[in-house]
């Protein structure tokens, strides 16, 4: 199976390319090609491993850049800013809960080195709920499979469902 991990947001006007997106897999080369052809910023990760380590982080990245803005009703740059504790609880669990998932070893450091490198531009950016069991959920339910705690997550998704 081939698999794609995309780095890149647009909204309305708005495109960046936040880093290259990823793809791994038997199919990788052939989409690479004309993603890049028009203009993407694409890579292929050679190795399983690899790919998920890059998964984990892109999924831990969509975990924050999205649900806690939305129950604090701030921008992706005020929630970096002013909710570092609980962003610092968020990427702790959050990496924990999907190492163990997915038995590739991610620390909280370098969830933090992902989205340093790859927010600035969307620093103006507002989150949404609409994705909670893929992101957010998702890690709470790993977290539940594997005992690893996610009270940050859950909290979250208990302050998006009550409002």
């Amino acid at each position: 199976m081939t698999r794609g991990l995309i780095w890149f947001t647009s909204k309305g006007e708005f495109f960046a390319s936040l880093r290259p997106s990823l793809f791994h897999g038997p199919l990788a080369e052939e989409l690479v090609g004309p993603l890049a052809a028009g203009g993407l910023a694409v890579e292929c990760v050679a190795g399983r491993e690899a790919f998920r380590r890059e998964m984990i982080l892109k999924g831990i990245w969509n975990a924050v850049v999205g649900l806690p803005l939305a129950v604090h009703g701030v921008t992706l740059g005020e929630y970096l800013q002013r909710y570092e504790d609980e962003l610092a609880a968020l990427l702790e669990e959050s990496a924990a809960a999907a190492s163990a998932e997915y038995g590739v070893t991610v620390g909280a450091g370098d969830a933090r080195a992902c989205l340093a490198r790859t927010t600035g531009p969307i620093q103006w950016v507002r989150g949404g709920v609409k994705a909670i069991p893929w992101r957010n959920g998702a890690i709470v339910e790993m977290g539940r499979r594997h005992g690893v705690p996610t009270p940050v997550n859950e909290r979250l998704i208990r302050a998006a469902e009550a409002s």
